[in-house]
């Protein structure tokens, strides 16, 4: 009786071996899906992490065979990364942290999804005049004094064409980077709502006396949680009070968006988007834009400042009832 639950228990553990093996071959298979059959040694690592008590900071052997993995519960300790994964590593070759990427594009999962343009780098700050056509453009892009604490990236894509921005490669974030600073901003490719109907938002329609934003960079991401909060407990005023169009910062796609770290551009976020590309009234149309913008960087308690390419003065302030689009920005 004894020797049955012998061989019983050791038929268990033998299952339980092989279905933690199959977890991370899962996720193995995943990464290659994602990316064109490949997967790089930083996400096998990253992986190896997921399961085992195993440092991803660590180096893998060149033999994956020579490395012995033990579960994090410590009940077994003789599993062969080669058990998982025995192929080739893609190679990912660093970008510089010397150097701009204003203009790149950005794939911000590493999913193969282009999901926006990069209009600033932290690493090395303004790249223009600072000043996007007069002095309500002004804008201040940080410079990261210690780049080491700003995270690392890869060319996903050689090069990628997109409404009417020049040509450039697609950058990508390299995995396991906990602690490490986002170290670009982006803003997407196209607006928030339906592109067809071209819809556009008001501000906060029934607001008179709101506050509480910023305009300086780095203020958008703020901006919007704090207006989305303040909208959601209708402090400035009834919503969607605009019987023609809705309020912005009830956008069920501003608030599903917003999770993911999507926010509403402040008002030198956008100057620091048109003057580091050169965007303009001549060429906005080319580059998908349409005319008018908010941000979210209010300048009165019943007024904010919108974008308008068509006009040669294109920052400018609007009553929170008028409608204007919506395009998001967000940090990687």
């Amino acid at each position: 009786m004894v020797g049955l639950i012998d061989k019983a228990q050791r038929a268990k553990d033998v299952t339980q071996r092989e279905y933690i093996i199959e977890l991370a071959q899962i996720e193995v298979l995943e990464k290659q899906t994602n990316n064109q059959g490949k997967i790089t040694e930083e996400e096998f690592k990253g992986i190896l992490a997921n399961y085992f008590t195993f440092d991803p900071e660590s180096e893998l052997p060149e033999d994956l065979s020579e490395l012995t993995l033990t579960t994090k519960d410590g009940k077994y300790s003789d599993i062969l990364a080669s058990e998982i994964y025995n192929g080739r590593f893609e190679k990912k070759e660093l970008i510089s942290q010397d150097e701009s990427y204003v203009g790149y594009f950005a794939d911000i999962e590493g999913d193969g999804t282009v999901d926006g343009i990069i209009y600033a780098d932290l690493a090395k700050g303004n790249t223009g005049s600072g000043k996007w056509y007069n002095s309500n453009g002004t804008y201040t892009i940080p410079k990261e004094k210690d780049v080491s604490t700003l995270k690392q990236y890869y060319i996903k894509e050689e090069a990628h064409e997109e409404s009417g921005f020049d040509s450039k490669p697609v950058l990508a974030p390299i995995e396991n980077q906990e602690g490490k600073k986002d170290r670009f901003y982006v803003m997407a490719l196209k607006n928030i709502g339906d592109q067809e109907k071209g819809e556009t938002y008001c501000w906060y329609s029934a607001a008179s006396s709101a506050g509480g934003t910023s305009s300086g960079f780095g203020g958008g991401k703020k901006n919007t949680e704090t207006m989305m909060e303040k909208w959601e407990n209708a402090e400035y005023g009834k919503q969607n009070a605009n019987a023609s169009y809705k309020d912005m910062w009830g956008i069920e796609e501003l608030k599903t968006k917003n999770v993911q770290g999507w926010f509403v551009p402040s008002k030198a976020e956008w100057s620091a988007f048109g003057g580091e590309l050169g965007i303009n009234t001549s060429n906005y149309q080319t580059k998908g834009l349409s005319d008018k913008y908010w941000s979210s960087s209010l300048i009165s308690s019943n007024q904010a400042y919108g974008v308008n390419f068509a006009e040669t003065k294109p920052l400018s302030n609007y009553n929170l009832s008028r409608d204007r689009y919506i395009r998001l920005s967000v940090t990687f």
